[in-house]
């Protein structure tokens, strides 16, 4: 009786047991430490760019969540889970990096564990989970989607829904959980993804090509026998599939163009071969940055080719019919997460093929294929035990190698991300929007000019959107922009707060009363210009009274109104796109303070207008 259940009961006590026991779960665990330490320290010299400030202004102009809001795409993108949660930093953690990025780390180390959980169902203990755990985790390809917020919230929601979804699937088809349970949970896990980013879309045909490797059968047999196996979740993903493809059409117009055949083959090219390839080995060791493309040397692209190449060749001959399903799976995810790159982005052309953010997602198929490959080698792969003493001299025996290839993803992914992190880190953000915070602080009176950002902050491309009182708007400290005021300033392209200096200056006329300039008193009074101005300007006036008054200036079809305070001053004042505007009209529009008695009619004091001279704020 014991010689037919040991066995038996040996594999099921080594299922129950948990994956983070003995020395394999330690190593997984210093894995997971080593993440935290290694992309905590880098995420904390990062901060938010580019569409970070868009969303989140956008986010600032609904005061509720509505279901226009939810639903409206950006940049041919609908993710209605991603426009909440930059709702809810927006309103409650604006520009709060250190909680954005506790929550991106929280995120990738999720992943990692429940990676870990399903490698370990895929290779009950094997130390080969090590090495592939540590791939997923550290490799450079997904350094851009952590340090930057946007994306990696198409990145990291992604991966988690569909690790979810694997694990839930591979624990149906090795008999373990309830069908009630893991069924419900595929499918949630996709609809969850899917409403974070449409790249979400892959993780029914990675399910599919998850659910043939693991197949029973043999040969072409694997189809019909997963079709049948999983028929009501394959059903629910195609009718789901359909109705979300027909309301992503629906409601999104954003296109980026065709392209002729020779580039789409450039891109594809860029992206497999200079993109993929490198980055799947923990690449690229050398390359140069251009904005957001990693274009490395022919020697990278051709190394990382044929490592992959080599690592392929030894899983097909030593892998048998599991291998050849599982580098399939690669095969379609690859071609499939190209197609939607060309679908979306072609008319970009090829420099967006070396967009490590492209590619990102391409770790986790591939790790799954390793493993999906390596599962009938050594111990455990069947479901079967070896003898006690042989099992555990494989085990113990695996660990140098497997060590060995973590030490190597460790080392190549060190150079890797040395070479991205001066790009991907946005430290210059982060000392823009230090000194601006820091100028307003020490006074707070100042307003400023309202102009573009630099586009290393924002993309003009956006117009108003990229508009420094649009990408402000989260500020605690909210600024105050283009009103008059009598401390007016301009941005520089550090983010410091800088008096204003206006390009060809033009000085009003000289006033006909002596000793006052231009009297304003009971009736308006028109001050014109040496020479004309049009577009945008900037006029800097100078006044002086005895008693303090409101005052109305009016450019062209502009009206700004201000305080005048007894005694010389100056006041600002922004005037917007005018066609030619040479005449400033200024009148009184309230009764001076303290005027008025009992019996008869307010005085009205007088305000003189001494000098004025407008012109283009430098840097407008």
């Amino acid at each position: 009786m014991s010689s037919t259940t040991g066995p038996t009961t040996a594999a099921a006590a080594r299922r129950r047991r948990s994956p983070w026991l003995g020395p394999q779960g330690l190593a997984a665990a210093l894995v997971l430490v080593v993440t935290a330490g290694w992309r905590g320290v880098l995420l904390e010299g990062s901060y938010f760019n580019q569409d970070d400030y868009y969303l989140t202004s956008r986010a600032l102009a609904q005061t509720t969540w509505s279901w226009s809001y939810l639903m409206e795409p950006v940049a041919g993108h609908v993710m209605p889970l991603q426009h909440a949660t930059h709702w809810l930093v927006g309103h409650h953690l604006p520009f709060d990096w250190q909680s954005v990025a506790f929550l991106i780390l929280l995120l990738q180390l999720t992943c990692g564990i429940i990676a870990w959980h399903l490698l370990s169902h895929l290779l009950p203990d094997r130390w080969a989970r090590v090495p592939l755990l540590a791939l997923l985790m550290w490799a450079p390809l997904t350094l851009a989607t952590t340090l930057w917020w946007s994306a990696s919230m198409s990145l990291w929601p992604h991966l988690l829904s569909a690790l979810v979804a694997a694990l839930a699937l591979v624990r149906e088809r090795l008999g373990r959980g309830r069908s009630w349970i893991n069924i419900p949970l595929c499918l949630a896990a996709c609809f969850f993804g899917l409403a974070w980013h449409e790249r979400s879309v892959l993780i029914a045909p990675l399910l599919v090509g998850l659910a043939l490797a693991l197949s029973p059968a043999d040969g072409w047999r694997r189809i019909p026998e997963a079709l049948r196996r999983f028929w009501v979740l394959w059903a629910a993903y195609a009718v789901g599939m359909v109705a979300y493809l027909w309301l992503h059409v629906e409601i999104t117009t954003v296109s980026a163009g065709t392209g002729s055949a020779r580039k789409y083959v450039e891109l594809s090219i860029a992206y497999v071969f200079e993109n993929a390839l490198p980055g799947l080995v923990g690449g690229p060791w050398m390359a140069e940055v251009r904005g957001g493309a990693v274009v490395p040397p022919v020697w990278v692209s051709v190394l990382s080719g044929l490592l992959v190449l080599a690592v392929a060749v030894a899983l097909l001959r030593r892998g048998g019919a599991d291998a050849r399903w599982a580098l399939l799976l690669l095969l379609v995810y690859l071609a499939l997460d190209l197609a939607l790159v060309l679908a979306g982005r072609v008319g970009f052309g090829r420099i967006l093929g070396y967009d490590p953010r492209y590619a990102s997602d391409l770790l986790l198929p591939a790790v799954l294929a390793v493993a999906l490959a390596l599962r009938n080698r050594g111990p455990g792969a069947d479901g079967t035990s070896a003898p006690a003493g042989r099992s555990v001299l494989r085990r113990a025996g695996g660990a140098a190698p497997a060590l060995a290839v973590t030490g190597l993803v460790l080392v190549a992914s060190s150079f890797g991300t040395a070479v991205l992190v001066p790009h991907f880190q946005n430290p210059l953000d982060r000392e823009y929007w230090s000194n601006v915070r820091a100028d307003l602080a020490r006074d707070p009176s100042q307003v400023i000019v309202d102009e573009l950002v630099p586009p290393e902050i924002l993309l003009p491309l956006l117009g108003e959107e990229a508009l420094a009182s649009s990408v402000f708007a989260p500020l605690p400290e909210t600024p105050v922009f283009d009103q008059p005021a009598p401390q007016l300033r301009t941005l520089s392209g550090t983010g410091r707060l800088e008096p204003v200096t206006l390009l060809l200056p033009q000085p009003m006329k000289p006033g006909p009363d002596p000793g006052c300039g231009y009297a304003v008193s009971d009736e308006p009074r028109k001050v014109r210009l040496q020479a004309a101005i049009a577009g945008r300007f900037v006029a800097r006036i100078s006044y002086f009274t005895d008693t303090p008054t409101d005052m109305s200036v009016t450019v062209g079809d502009h009206e700004a109104r201000f305080r005048a305070f007894d005694g010389p001053n100056d006041v600002w004042v922004v005037v917007p796109d005018q066609l030619v505007s040479r005449t400033f009209t200024f009148e009184q529009v309230g009764p001076p303070d303290g005027s008025g008695d009992a019996g008869g009619e307010d005085p009205v004091g007088t305000v003189c207008i001494a000098g004025l001279v407008a012109g283009v704020a430098e840097g407008s």
